[in-house]
């Protein structure tokens, strides 16, 4: 229970039916497609939609006269990970073929239309909107907008290209708050999270107040050239916004990225109503595992998230 697993066994006493079954439908599901991939040269190999020439789909001999059932003799598997998915828009048949139960858009962009007929194909869970979205709930406010709500420099400059705005200022953030609350609202009834990330930047606001040290309950205090102050403070800024949503939307979560200047875990504490998503980006070798020598930072670092928040609300990029 708990888990999209399944179970496969024989019929006792010589008989010749095989029965397949998990907790729920899903692991039905996943046990059918074991099945057949075990027992067969079958491989849901790709995606084969009409809009998009990826050639492929699905690989298999065909058969006239049906196959040996070679596999499945009191088979019990109960996966590791409660949910499991890659990132893309319209491949749901393809992905719960390779027993993925979380469906979710690519790395941006509004996905709440996608959600609909996830069910039939065992989703855990409903996530809505992805992506980079810290400008996405400022939409409404005018590009010209004065200090307070854009990153700025030291002089209240506005800085150029794509920053991250200023967390620091309450008029933004209830602005942002508003925005949030409103999407979850409109959001499908089964959703359970909404996916608020920082920008895939490294670009700061560097206002007075989004640069001053950060005084923690220990009495520790942080400068801009600890290692974990930016972390901090955006954990502090989604934190509060989790807590905001968890008291105006019940039984909504906000889940957001550990990623560039959130990486490691923050000093500070981490509201009960916030997830993290683990994204190990970019590392010095991608090729090698995380606990090679030379990517251990991220190992390190995902470590620390476990050891701060558990593994059921850490989700991994």
């Amino acid at each position: 229970a708990g888990r999209d697993g399944f179970a496969i066994r024989r019929a006792p006493n010589g008989a010749s039916s095989i029965h397949i079954y998990g907790a729920d439908d899903k692991g039905t599901m996943n046990g059918m497609y074991a099945f057949l991939e075990n027992n067969t040269d079958l491989i849901w190999a790709r995606p084969d939609l009409p809009q998009r020439k990826y050639g492929g789909g699905t690989v298999y001999t065909s058969l006239t006269n049906g196959f040996s059932a070679v596999w499945g003799e009191n088979v019990i598997d109960i996966p590791d990970s409660e949910s499991r998915g890659w990132y893309n828009f319209d491949a749901r048949q393809w992905a719960s073929c390779n027993r993925c139960n979380l469906f979710n858009g690519g790395g941006g962009g509004e996905i709440s239309y996608y959600n609909y007929g996830k069910s039939e194909y065992g989703v855990f869970y409903q996530r809505f909107l992805s992506g980079q979205l810290f400008h996405w709930f400022m939409c409404d406010v005018p590009t010209n907008s004065p200090s307070g709500w854009y990153a700025t420099d030291a002089d209240g400059h506005r800085l150029k290209g794509w920053a991250n705005p200023c967390i620091s200022s309450r008029k933004m953030y209830e602005h942002y708050r508003d925005n949030v609350v409103k999407a979850l609202r409109a959001a499908p009834n089964e959703t359970l999270k909404l996916s608020d990330n920082l920008g895939d930047t490294w670009q700061n606001c560097r206002c007075g107040l989004c640069t001053k040290p950060i005084r923690l309950k220990d009495g520790r205090v942080l400068t801009p050239l600890d290692a974990t102050y930016y972390s901090t403070r955006y954990y502090r800024f989604m934190g509060l916004l989790a807590d905001d949503v968890a008291r105006l939307v019940p039984g909504k979560r906000i889940v957001t990225l550990a990623y560039l200047q959130s990486l490691p875990p923050p000093a500070c504490e981490i509201s009960p109503n916030l997830d993290a998503e683990f994204a190990p980006y970019p590392r010095r070798d991608d090729l090698r595992p995380l606990y090679a020598p030379e990517n251990r930072m991220f190992m390190d670092c995902l470590q620390g998230w476990v050891d701060r928040i558990g593994t059921r609300r850490l989700e991994v990029y």
